[in-house]
């Protein structure tokens, strides 16, 4: 059983690092914050709050930005190419109709589909 301190004893709780997951698919660029610091208006002594300030970080992941698909040997890559090429369906097309679809899960071509749909 875990010992409670003393009365006026201070102790300080263990810090988790935790972070989330953002999957950024817009079709303009992403131009807000990266992190909840990002999102925080500190107002005056701002450098000072910043200091105490735990962050609660983001892994942020912009559908759009042609690297990250060109990284992946995944059914993602396609779904992040089709994500891209979104406003221009006659790419999109060569890229569906140029591809072995044998191998793409369900759950992937359902999701293009849909963005196919949208376009």
């Amino acid at each position: 059983m875990e010992q409670l301190p003393e009365r006026g004893q201070i102790t300080e709780a263990p810090r988790q690092r935790r972070s989330r997951k953002c999957f950024y698919h817009g079709t303009e660029p992403w131009m807000g914050p990266h992190s909840l610091r990002d999102m925080m208006e500190f107002g005056e002594n701002a450098e000072k709050w910043k200091e105490l300030f735990v962050d609660y970080q983001m892994i942020f992941v912009d559908a759009g930005n042609p690297s990250l698909a060109a990284n992946c040997q995944t059914d993602l890559r396609l779904l992040l190419d089709v994500l891209r090429l979104r406003g221009n369906k006659e790419r999109m097309l060569e890229l569906l109709q140029g591809r072995d679809h044998d191998n793409v899960s369900k759950e992937t071509a359902e999701t293009i589909a849909e963005q196919a749909h949208n376009e």
